[in-house]
């Protein structure tokens, strides 16, 4: 994945996974808020209508799948039921959800078998949300952003290249780069702040 920060781009999409998961959008360098400033509300995309119940009430959200809290609950509820994992002596009781995100990336480093399989599950989830954001929003840059995306940044950004070849529109004629926060940061700062500033002064 690129990790040089890429300037001056008018069409953003800073794709954050956190304690829920949510995009600010910049098209044709306008910063995008929508009628009630709730632009970019990614997290309540229903992926799964028989899913887990949402903080918002939906059943199924993308934010009910991958966000922080609800990996959580996913880690711990499977070691409950079983599922055997280096998590379970890694994860303390009072860890908060960032730390128990460091730590599936430990797990991952050495190579624990629960770990890659949620991992995987991560990456189908982020991908074909970030593809509906390329065929909503059709940006030029995907800044991945938020602890959760953090913990394999490279390999969610390969899933996501996959998915655009069979999810995004006439995805051939695209060139979209994949960034991540540690680089992508200045990007969606001068993005959004030229946004602003050309609204503030545009002439309509």
């Amino acid at each position: 994945m690129n990790t040089e920060p890429v300037l001056q781009s008018k069409n953003i999409v800073y794709f954050n996974v956190a304690n829920g998961v949510g995009a600010t959008v910049v098209v044709d360098g306008r910063l995008l808020h929508g009628s009630t400033n709730r632009c970019g509300e990614l997290g309540h995309v229903v992926i799964d209508p028989n899913g887990p119940v949402c903080g918002c009430g939906q059943r199924g959200c993308l934010e009910a799948h991958i966000s922080g809290p609800a990996i959580v609950k996913k880690i711990k509820g499977d070691i409950a039921a079983g599922t055997h994992s280096i998590l379970a002596k890694l994860i303390k009781e009072d860890d908060m959800p960032e730390n128990i995100a460091e730590k599936l990336k430990q797990a991952l480093e050495k190579n624990d078998k629960y770990s890659l399989r949620l991992r995987d599950f991560i990456a189908d989830k982020l991908s074909r949300s970030a593809a509906i954001a390329v065929n909503l929003y059709d940006p030029d840059i995907i800044i991945l952003a938020g602890y959760i995306n953090e913990i394999a940044s490279d390999y969610f950004a390969e899933h996501i290249r996959k998915r655009f070849s069979t999810e995004v529109f006439d995805e051939s004629s695209r060139k979209i780069e994949i960034v991540s926060a540690r680089a992508g940061q200045q990007a969606l700062l001068r993005g959004v702040a030229a946004a602003v500033l050309e609204e503030q002064f545009r002439i309509e």
